[in-house]
């Protein structure tokens, strides 16, 4: 869209100023209306929880099937449409993970908020140190960013964003569900049964992330000697959940009796909280497991690939407090020799250098800030 036509819509849409905004009202953008969930779902549930009385909008783009979602208590707007525009310039909370809409008229009373998609180790796809002035007058819309940790703060928004506004360092509303452990062990127990897992059975999740050109390969990972290597180590019986990154989806297939592929399930953070164990390339998940105390293995087959003509990494992978494994016997060495007492001490040292501030009630302090607002 040319500077021009969003000269023109930006004047034009100015129309909506007439309405009031709408104090308790929040329009969520996730993955720009291809999905849900994330931070607004987690926002969404404890407003609930608490009768807190905030009346939640979803846009979705044309290509969203509502019948495969089960959210309660969410009013869907498709994106472009004329609710889309109202809500977006009368609701007074807009939140995204990726970014906003810029040419919209946003008014002097509204929030917009960045909870972003997950902090890693990745350089941003828009590259690091954003020479771009259209990018960074985009990222400066938002009045608010969140952050889970020392590290996102500095090296993404700050540096790679080149944000200036506020940053709320509170965690982030996902990962609240993480220290609720009843929530948690009613979600494991409902979903062993649901997917015919046996109630001792443990759960490893292998979620790799994309590549630049937004292709995957599977990398050879060998998931029945994967599955032995656990059985020796811990002593279980282990089932492996398979998710691709949604920018992926539809594009692999594992076949495999033991390996449940998980790529449609609705909460990727559910997902990690009834995890054991994860194992990733890139993908900032990493974060979640690390907070929950568990066990993470890197396996990267492309690691030397990645580094030099992919992304590459906002910290070196020497820094990175998980093993890392560029083969499938790499791999199982690494599960191999896995020290839990180790472990922990690597991510408490990795806290102290680069922070943590995910405490589980990322929830009921934002709330707790947009009330002031």
């Amino acid at each position: 869209m040319s500077k021009l036509i969003k000269k023109i819509f930006n004047i034009f849409l100015r129309v909506f100023w007439i309405f009031r905004i709408r104090e308790k009202t929040i329009v969520i953008s996730f993955f720009n209306g291809s999905a849900v969930g994330g931070d607004g779902k987690a926002l969404l549930d404890y407003s609930n929880e608490k009768n807190l009385g905030y009346k939640f909008y979803w846009i979705v783009n044309k290509n969203f099937n509502k019948k495969e979602h089960k959210f309660n208590d969410v009013k869907y707007i498709r994106k472009w449409s004329i609710p889309f525009f109202f809500r977006s310039l009368t609701s007074k909370i807009i939140f995204t993970n990726i970014n906003h809409v810029s040419f919209l008229p946003y008014r002097k009373h509204q929030c917009l908020v960045n909870g972003w998609h997950g902090y890693g180790y990745k350089v941003v796809h828009q590259g690091n140190n954003i020479s771009n002035e259209e990018l960074i007058k985009i990222f400066n819309l938002n009045n608010l960013f969140l952050s889970p940790n020392k590290l996102a703060t500095d090296k993404k928004i700050r540096e790679a964003f080149k944000y200036e506004g506020k940053v709320l360092e509170i965690g982030t509303p996902c990962c609240d569900i993480f220290f609720k452990k009843e929530k948690v062990e009613s979600l494991t127990a409902k979903f062993k049964k649901d997917y015919g897992v046996e109630k001792d059975e443990k759960l490893l999740l292998y979620a790799p992330t994309f590549r630049q050109d937004f292709s995957f390969e599977e990398g050879g990972l060998d998931f029945s000697n994967l599955i032995k290597e656990l059985n020796k180590k811990f002593s279980s019986k282990w089932k492996i959940l398979y998710r691709v990154h949604p920018m992926i989806a539809g594009t692999t297939k594992v076949d495999n009796p033991n390996v449940i592929d998980v790529t449609k399930y609705d909460d990727m953070n559910e997902l990690l909280a009834i995890s054991d164990i994860l194992i990733t390339d890139y993908s900032s998940t990493f974060w979640e497991l690390a907070i929950q105390r568990k066990p993470v293995f890197i396996y990267a087959y492309d690691l030397e690939k990645y580094e030099k003509n992919d992304r590459g990494f906002i910290l070196p992978t020497s820094e990175w407090p998980f093993p890392i494994a560029t083969s499938n016997e790499e791999l199982a060495k690494a599960i191999k020799e896995f020290d839990d007492s180790a472990y922990n001490k690597t991510l408490d040292a990795y806290f102290k250098k680069y922070g943590n501030y995910e405490k589980g009630t990322a929830c009921a302090q934002f709330f707790s800030e947009i009330e002031k607002l």
